[in-house]
């Protein structure tokens, strides 16, 4: 699995959504914000797949 380095800014912008989520409930906040970071690390593992099947193929 490939290691996901998150800038700065993005770092910011999941904890203000981590916390906005948490004023109603911190077990959903948390859970949402693993849903998240999920959903990133399949896009990026797609974006980088095709790549690399396009170099190979290329």
């Amino acid at each position: 699995m490939m290691k996901i380095y998150y800038s700065e800014q993005v770092k910011k912008q999941l904890n203000g959504i981590k916390e906005y989520i948490a004023k109603d409930n911190k077990n959903i906040a948390t859970k949402y914000l693993l849903k998240i970071k999920e959903k990133i690390n399949w896009l990026i593992q797609r974006v980088y797949g095709a790549i690399f099947k396009e170099r190979e193929t290329g």
